[in-house]
Protein backbone atom coordinates (compact mmCIF):
# COMPACT_ATOMS: atom_id res chain seq x y z
CA UNK A 1 0.00 0.00 0.00
CA UNK A 2 1.05 3.06 -0.65
CA UNK A 3 1.30 5.59 1.62
CA UNK A 4 0.64 9.08 -0.85
CA UNK A 5 -2.53 10.19 0.35
CA UNK A 6 -4.29 10.96 -2.66
CA UNK A 7 -7.32 12.84 -1.42
CA UNK A 8 -5.37 14.73 0.64
CA UNK A 9 -2.78 15.49 -2.07
CA UNK A 10 -5.65 16.93 -3.86
CA UNK A 11 -6.92 19.43 -1.26
CA UNK A 12 -3.40 21.07 -1.17
CA UNK A 13 -3.44 20.98 -4.85
CA UNK A 14 -6.82 22.81 -5.26
CA UNK A 15 -5.01 25.35 -2.73
CA UNK A 16 -2.19 25.84 -4.75
CA UNK A 17 -4.21 26.32 -7.86
CA UNK A 18 -7.10 28.69 -6.38
CA UNK A 19 -3.58 31.01 -4.80
CA UNK A 20 -1.99 30.55 -8.78
CA UNK A 21 -5.28 31.74 -9.92
CA UNK A 22 -6.13 35.03 -7.78
CA UNK A 23 -2.20 36.02 -8.31
CA UNK A 24 -1.91 34.67 -12.10
CA UNK A 25 0.96 32.63 -11.44
CA UNK A 26 2.47 29.67 -13.17
CA UNK A 27 3.73 26.65 -11.60
CA UNK A 28 6.93 25.15 -11.32
CA UNK A 29 7.91 22.26 -8.94
CA UNK A 30 9.27 18.42 -8.59
CA UNK A 31 7.75 15.43 -9.63
CA UNK A 32 5.58 14.90 -6.13
CA UNK A 33 4.71 11.94 -4.43
CA UNK A 34 6.59 8.92 -6.05
CA UNK A 35 9.78 8.55 -3.84
CA UNK A 36 9.73 7.58 -0.59
CA UNK A 37 5.97 8.51 -0.73
CA UNK A 38 5.43 5.77 -3.62
CA UNK A 39 2.71 6.95 -5.33
CA UNK A 40 1.42 6.00 -8.47
CA UNK A 41 3.26 8.88 -10.80
CA UNK A 42 0.16 8.39 -13.75
CA UNK A 43 -2.62 9.58 -11.12
CA UNK A 44 -0.47 12.29 -9.49
CA UNK A 45 -0.19 13.47 -13.02
CA UNK A 46 -3.86 13.14 -13.56
CA UNK A 47 -4.54 15.00 -10.54
CA UNK A 48 -1.87 17.99 -11.56
CA UNK A 49 -3.84 18.14 -14.95
CA UNK A 50 -7.36 18.01 -13.82
CA UNK A 51 -6.72 20.47 -10.81
CA UNK A 52 -3.83 23.03 -11.53
CA UNK A 53 -4.58 23.29 -15.44
CA UNK A 54 -8.07 22.20 -16.65
CA UNK A 55 -9.76 23.61 -12.97
CA UNK A 56 -7.62 26.49 -12.32
CA UNK A 57 -6.02 27.59 -15.95
CA UNK A 58 -2.26 27.17 -14.51
CA UNK A 59 0.68 26.63 -16.63
CA UNK A 60 2.71 23.82 -15.09
CA UNK A 61 5.95 22.79 -15.64
CA UNK A 62 7.75 19.75 -13.26
CA UNK A 63 11.28 18.97 -13.22
CA UNK A 64 13.24 15.47 -12.54
CA UNK A 65 15.87 16.08 -10.48
CA UNK A 66 19.00 13.51 -10.45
Amino acid sequence: MSPTRYATLEICLDLVGAYAARERLDIHMPRIGTGLAGGSWARIEQLLGAILCERYGRQVTVYDFP
